[in-house]
């Protein structure tokens, strides 16, 4: 009659109880593993999706800045524009008062840009007349000198002199000044309210982009606090393998050294075995010796 296969051998040692500890234990460190690996896993997806929308915030930063660029750079040519209307208007109301004879209180004088176009038509004025009339000594050194004060009035005024060269009005006529004056400030002012609305839709998108951008941010830093939850748990669950892993080859170090010890007795008991059977009077003495090892080791498994 064949034996069962669930039976164990007459000659298969039993398991040391430190072995089936150690069987136990590799189960459970399987365990540390397999879950550390699902969390490692899942860290990998968390880190994957945290990196895309890094990457699409720094795409909404870089969109940000242009129109920032742009915003800036109309607000830029909108007070450039608004600066030179409310020149214009300053320069047409100073004429108007000029021409109905305003003097209430001390009179206002005419800004630095206004003065730099005066200045411009008087020296250009003294110069046509120096070159064009028959003047007296007297009155031709009289008349340079006043061109060579202007000219160093004007000379201190050499930013506003820039500007006045784009004032295209001739001062001599101040009616017609006056027109030419309030359709230059009303050009420049439909030029303010261009690049104002310019700026405004620049602006607006700007802050679309902005909320875009802070609700990206607030979902990437999400991602990167689950990845490092995770990440702790993966971790917990290596440590927690590591400490039953240095267990396991403890007991596993101690189970190879009571295999290979009780391999020497058996080894040492077979040759006494054959020994005796060699010599009837070396059996008895090798009967008691086995005795005495069983009490102190337990079973010897001869075979």
């Amino acid at each position: 009659m064949a034996q069962p296969k669930n039976r164990k051998r007459r000659d298969e040692p039993e398991k040391s109880a430190e072995r089936k500890e150690r069987e136990n234990l590799e189960k459970k460190a399987d365990q540390y593993v397999q879950k550390r690996n699902e969390f490692n896993d899942q860290a990998n997806v968390a880190r994957g999706e945290r990196d895309l929308l890094n990457g699409k915030r720094q795409e909404l930063m870089g969109k940000m800045d242009e129109l920032k660029r742009k915003r800036d750079e109309f607000n830029g040519q909108l007070r450039e524009h608004k600066e030179k209307r409310n020149e214009f208007q300053q320069q047409a109301k100073l004429l108007i008062a000029k021409q109905r004879g305003q003097k209430r209180g001390k009179p206002e004088g005419p800004s630095p840009i206004f003065r730099a176009k005066e200045l411009q038509s008087e020296i250009r004025d003294m110069e046509y007349q120096q070159q064009t009339t028959v003047l007296t000594t007297k009155e031709e050194n009289k008349l340079i000198e006043t061109i060579r004060k202007k000219r160093f009035e004007l000379s201190g005024l050499a930013k506003e002199a820039e500007k006045a060269k784009q004032l295209n009005v001739d001062l001599r006529n101040t009616s017609d000044a006056i027109d030419q004056l309030f359709k230059m400030a009303d050009a420049e002012h439909q030029e303010v309210v261009k690049f104002y609305k310019l700026a405004q839709e620049a602006h607006a998108e700007f802050m679309k982009v902005f909320d875009d951008a802070s609700r990206v941010i607030g979902q990437a830093n999400a991602k990167h606090a689950e990845f490092v939850s995770i990440r702790q748990k993966a971790d917990e669950q290596h440590q927690q393998f590591l400490d039953l892993r240095s267990k396991i080859l403890e007991l596993k170090g101690r189970d190879i050294a009571l295999r290979h010890e009780a391999r020497a007795i058996i080894k040492e008991q077979r040759q006494k075995v054959n020994e005796a059977v060699a010599d009837p009077k070396k059996l008895d003495a090798h009967a008691e010796d086995s005795l005495e090892k069983l009490k102190k080791g337990g079973k010897i498994q001869i075979g």
